[in-house]
């Protein structure tokens, strides 16, 4: 069944995702596709990985669109902006961030790549932490006294020179709400990597509910980045910084949304092992 969903070869280009301001090529027209949304449930995030074996190094997966194909994002670009992942509960932000991180953690050499985790439960990201512990920066609770040693660390390298030579750094902040309790000392590194990061290639990637996201708009500000789940229509039109995405039509897990090519690219996160 998975060669009949996915094709055996990778296609001659690539359907990144990089912001609204940057081109995407056109996919070319083809035979292979996923025959309905529900294919996607056959689909492992594992074994779109095996078959996806030559994706350039430095790329990450958001999900797959109803066409079968990929949507990626280029990690080695510097030009982009913070990752915000918004939605009700249950949506499946945090699956999403898992499949991104895994990903990115398949699709590049070990050396090239590493990660930093702040989230409350640890148990959906303990797994990365145990297969990737040299690529690991650690996994944290918020308010852990070495959140503190591990931001100064990235925020010296952004004050750095020669940011190029440096592996791309993914931190994770599942649940951005807690920066409403977390020590200043945080809640300021937190801001410098979310307005200089990128240029360090220090990717921030953070999950956020719709109603945390609708009373932090000071946060938000720097994530031009915004992939949407399932939420009220007025919500998505406050978050999402672009109209024309009919929110009522996204599945109530799995399915998201972010704006691409002055459109709303619709996609599908893959299960989990």
């Amino acid at each position: 069944m998975l060669k009949s969903l996915i094709p055996q070869t990778l296609p001659d280009w690539l359907r990144f995702f990089k912001d609204e301001t940057t081109p995407n090529p056109k996919p070319p027209s083809s035979d292979w596709s996923f025959s309905s949304p529900g294919d996607l449930e056959i689909v492992s995030l594992e074994e779109f990985l095996k078959q996806f074996d030559d994706i350039p190094h430095g790329t990450a997966l958001l999900g797959v669109c109803e066409d079968g194909l990929p949507v990626l994002v280029d990690l080695n670009d510097q030009n982009t902006s913070p990752v915000a992942i918004l939605g009700d509960g249950g949506c499946g932000k945090t699956s999403l961030m898992q499949g991104f991180l895994e990903s990115a953690l398949h699709w590049s050499p070990s050396s090239t790549i590493q990660f930093l985790i702040i989230a409350e439960e640890h148990e959906p990201f303990e797994r990365y932490c145990e297969e990737y512990a040299s690529n690991c920066l650690g996994l944290f609770n918020p308010d852990d006294p070495q959140v503190e040693e591990a931001l100064l660390v990235l925020t010296e390298r952004i004050e750095e020179t020669g940011f190029s030579s440096q592996a791309i750094t993914l931190v994770f902040v599942d649940d951005l709400a807690v920066v409403r309790t977390t020590s200043c000392y945080v809640r300021n590194r937190l801001e410098q990597i979310m307005h200089q990061g990128m240029k360090a290639r220090i990717w921030l990637l953070a999950t956020l509910s719709t109603a945390n996201a609708l009373e932090m708009g000071r946060w938000l500000r720097y994530f031009r980045t915004r992939v949407l789940g399932i939420m009220p229509p007025q919500a998505a039109i406050r978050l999402g910084l672009h109209p024309g995405l009919n929110v009522q039509s996204l599945p109530p897990s799995r399915q998201f949304a972010v704006f691409s090519q002055q459109q709303w690219l619709k996609f599908w996160t893959l299960t989990l092992k």
